[in-house]
Formats: structure tokens, C-alpha cells, sequence
């Protein structure tokens, strides 16, 4: 017969390592598994939750569902997207910029120009600025639109118009010009300031002898004028007068000294009135103060001279 070998007892504590060893495995796995969604969670956060700040807006960018949303625009908040999404946040404040500018006037003189533009994007149509300009719309659009509008309206006029049209009066028309180009690129315009604009000392000069030339020339036409004008009026007076003459029968030296007679005749100032000879000859006026000086004038004219004490005294009778 055959022994077989006595059967070992199973361990008791065996089956409990086994159960306690699978636990922690489990547990690991799990462990680990949550932290993997966890770091992934964490890496994807800033693309699932988007913050819009004040004076911003979001346009949405869809991966897989045809790229630039154009019926949505995010205002101040958090926006809540998947994250294989992007939202992009415009800065919808007035931004400024200034730019240099080698501008030609129509006659080929060379002005520096110095030039500060402000502007900031249209809210409403912010999803198309995005997908046709982008976030640096700045540099693609407003810079090089702000050069072309001061070389557009500076180029129009020459050296002498530009001096004589002053920064003052560009300046309007830059603005002009520059409102009309961001019309139509989603782009609201605030403001153009014309900091500076050089130009050069000898065209300076040239210019202002050339227009005081000009207008000594004006000065000397009008004058002209004036003097045609002065004739045509002098012709008109000529005429009148010798119609009021032919009418009247009256001389106008006559008629002048009528009425200056007239008026000193009907002042308060006493006078002597000295009649002409004859019909044609005009009375002489004098002042009564002025007949009496010239009656004593007369008198003394006429007394005989009085002795004076150097004169030879008739001899004395015998």
C-alpha cells in the first residue's frame, strides 16, 4: 500500500495577505487614476474656464465646428467651453498709437510728419475683426491706414498750399480721411492728434518771400480797383450834377454857396452880410467881432501920426 504524504493545513493568514494586497493595488489604481484626471483637469482649466475682464469681450473659437463663432460675442464674466475650444479676449478699450510718416507734397517737397492716432474695435462686428485682422489688428490695419490718410491729404496740395493751410487745417482732413478707411474694418475711430511737422528752413523761407510777393501783388490790384471803382463813381457824380444843373439853371458852386450861406446865416453867431455887385457874385459873410476889428483898423489907418519925442518941435512965436 501506498502512503500518501499528510496534507498541510493552509496557512489561515495567507488568504488575508492576498485580500489586503489586491485592496491596495485597487486603491493605487484609483489613487492614481484620479490624480492623472486631476493633473489633466488642472492643465485643460484655463481653456474650459475663460475670464473676461472688464473693458474685454470673448469671440469663440470652435475646433470642430467650423472656427470663428460669429453669433456670439462674451461679455465681462467667465466663459465655460470645451477644451478643445479657445476663446479670445479683445481689450475693447481706446488704444493709441503713434507713427512717423515721409510724406511728399504734390510738388515733391519732403515733409517729416509725427502722428498719434487713437481707435479701438467695434464690439458688435469684434468676431469678424477677428477672423479677417486678428488680435493685431494695431499693426495690419490702424497703423498703415493712419500713414496713407496723412500722405492722401497732404499729397493733394503743394509746398505753398500745406505752409499756407497750416496743421490746423491738415489736420481736419487727416481726420476725415482716416474715419472714412476704418469704416469699413470693424474699427471705431476716436481721435487724430498731428504732433509734429517738419519742414525744412530754405522751403520756409522761400515760401513766405513768395507770398508776401503774392501779396503785394493782391494789395496792388486791389487798389486798382478801388481806383476804377472811385472813377466809375466820380463819372456818376459828374453826370448828376450837370443834370441837377441843366434842370435847375443853377451852377453847383452857386447852389454849394447858397447853402453854406444858408447855414451861417441861421446860426446864433452875429454877422454882417456883404451883398455882390451884381446877381452873379455871392454875399461875403463877416462876423460881427471880426467888422469891428477891421473898423479900427480903418480909423487908426486914417488918424494923423502922433509927435514922438525925437521930432522937431515947431519954433515958438516972437
Amino acid at each position: 500500500m501506498h502512503h500518501q504524504p499528510p496534507r498541510k493545513e493552509a496557512d489561515p493568514i495567507e488568504p488575508k495577505q492576498v485580500r489586503l494586497r489586491n485592496g491596495v493595488d485597487r486603491t493605487s489604481m484609483v489613487t492614481l487614476a484620479a490624480l492623472v484626471v486631476l493633473g489633466v483637469v488642472i492643465y485643460l482649466l484655463p481653456n474650459i474656464l475663460v475670464a473676461v475682464h472688464s473693458g474685454e469681450a470673448g469671440v469663440l473659437w470652435r475646433r470642430f465646428g467650423g472656427g470663428t463663432d460669429l453669433d456670439i460675442t462674451y461679455g465681462e464674466g467667465t466663459v465655460v467651453t470645451w477644451p478643445w475650444n479657445k476663446v479670445h479676449v479683445y481689450d475693447l478699450t481706446v488704444k493709441q498709437i503713434r507713427t512717423e510718416a515721409t510724406v511728399y507734397t504734390s510738388d515733391g517737397m519732403l515733409l517729416e510728419v509725427k502722428v498719434s492716432g487713437r481707435c479701438r474695435p467695434d464690439r458688435e462686428r469684434l468676431p469678424q475683426l477677428h477672423r479677417d485682422v486678428g488680435p493685431d489688428y494695431i499693426y495690419k490695419v490702424v497703423e498703415p491706414e493712419l500713414i496713407t490718410s496723412v500722405r492722401t491729404v497732404i499729397g493733394k496740395y503743394d509746398s505753398k498750399q500745406v505752409y499756407a493751410h497750416g496743421e490746423a487745417g491738415l489736420l481736419e482732413e487727416i481726420r476725415s480721411e482716416f474715419r472714412r478707411r476704418l469704416e469699413n474694418q470693424d474699427i471705431i475711430y476716436d481721435d487724430v492728434l498731428l504732433v509734429k511737422m517738419l519742414i525744412p528752413n530754405v522751403v520756409q523761407d522761400a515760401i513766405q518771400r513768395k507770398l508776401a510777393i503774392e501779396q503785394d501783388a493782391l494789395s496792388y490790384q486791389f487798389r486798382i480797383m478801388r481806383e476804377k471803382q472811385e472813377k466809375i463813381r466820380r463819372a456818376l457824380e459828374a453826370e448828376g450834377i450837370q443834370a441837377f444843373e441843366r434842370i435847375s439853371g443853377v451852377s453847383m458852386t452857386q447852389w454849394r454857396a447858397l447853402e453854406a450861406t444858408t447855414q451861417l446865416a441861421t446860426s446864433d453867431n452875429a454877422k454882417i452880410v456883404v451883398l455882390g455887385n451884381d446877381a452873379q457874385s455871392l454875399p461875403v459873410l463877416l462876423n460881427a467881432e471880426l467888422n469891428k476889428g477891421i473898423e479900427a483898423g480903418d480909423d487908426a489907418d486914417r488918424a494923423p501920426p502922433r509927435p514922438t519925442e525925437d521930432a522937431p518941435k515947431p519954433p515958438a512965436k516972437q
